[in-house]
């Protein structure tokens, strides 16, 4: 049976992949980081070696999409981005008026001295030999540093700091709307929901990682749940103590080097969390559906497997 992976837009590239022969290229799990994850997954039933290979499979799939979503969405929209530029013009204009004025020697004179000390012990300044000067010492001919070139470094800042600011206080018309500023397409262009989004969620600082939270959520409360069943033949169980369903999800973000936004491994309490959220959610929108319908057909699945959210059950 084989497998042949589509790259997703993602980027990511795939070899030959069949089971029994598994080898990929960039790739956030190995086949080893897969079979660890097995074992540290302490579940009832064994896999067989095809079996680990398939999770591997689809693993990889849904983490290098994960992935390249991560990194899509660390590009700001539009108006984050009109922000952005907002607040380093406003910090240039600041800068300028603090720097040290022509006729002012002061000033120039103690950042000098600050760079020529910082030099002394850190060493030269990136991209600039300091100033050697010989001379004799007992008959002998010595070499010394005279000095580091600390003002060439500060005229070099001056200037710098300058020609942004005159660049950007001539912003020319065109430049203040969308162009073709990125390496690929922005992701607020993908579609009405995320205009949405970017639209309703506020303040500034919730909006920059509302669709980040998102995607996060789809993988631990959808994505690797799903996986699990798949793969184990049981129910994902989210009842205290934890079970062999929650472990697999913990060990999978742990090997990818998924972290949450304190860069520290997700709790339980999160997984468990995120897992209700997506059996709510399969709960009301079938409970919608069948309201549409006018029937009161048997529960779905998905609704039966909510209802299991409330029970103790250490099954996974």
């Amino acid at each position: 049976m084989e497998f042949v992976a589509s790259p997703c837009g993602t980027g990511t590239h795939y070899t030959c992949i069949a089971l029994g022969v598994l080898v990929a290229e960039n790739l956030p799990l190995s086949l080893e980081m897969v079979q660890q994850i097995v074992t540290e997954t302490r579940a009832e039933r064994e896999l067989s070696q095809s079996e680990i290979e398939q999770l591997a499979f689809w693993l990889n799939d849904i983490l290098s999409e994960y992935l390249y979503r991560e990194e899509l969405y660390s590009e700001p929209t539009f108006s984050q981005l009109i922000n952005q530029i907002n607040k380093l013009h406003t910090a240039l204009k600041e800068l300028k008026l603090a720097l040290t004025s022509p006729e002012q020697i002061s000033l120039r004179n103690y950042l000098i001295e600050l760079g020529e000390e910082y030099a002394s012990t850190k060493g030269q300044h990136p991209n600039l030999a300091p100033c050697i000067i010989g001379c004799m010492f007992e008959g002998e001919e010595v070499s010394a540093v005279y000095h580091y070139r600390s003002d060439e470094r500060l005229e070099e800042m001056i200037n710098s700091v300058l020609q942004f600011l005159e660049w950007m206080d001539h912003t020319p018309a065109k430049m203040k709307e969308p162009s073709n500023w990125w390496d690929r397409n922005p992701h607020w262009f993908e579609g009405e929901h995320e205009k949405w989004l970017e639209r309703e969620t506020k303040p500034y600082f919730t909006r920059i990682d509302a669709h980040r939270r998102r995607a996060t959520e789809y993988l631990i409360g959808t994505r690797l749940p799903q996986f699990y069943e798949l793969t184990f033949r049981t129910k994902f169980g989210v009842s205290r103590p934890p079970g062999p369903g929650v472990r697999f999800v913990l060990v999978v973000l742990k090997h990818a080097q998924i972290f949450n936004d304190d860069n520290q491994p997700f709790s339980i309490e999160t997984v468990i969390k995120y897992r209700q959220n997506y059996l709510r959610r399969a709960r009301q929108n079938y409970q919608r559906r069948a309201r549409g319908a006018g029937t009161s057909s048997s529960p779905s699945v998905l609704e039966e497997e909510g209802k299991k959210t409330s029970r103790s059950s250490n099954d996974g």
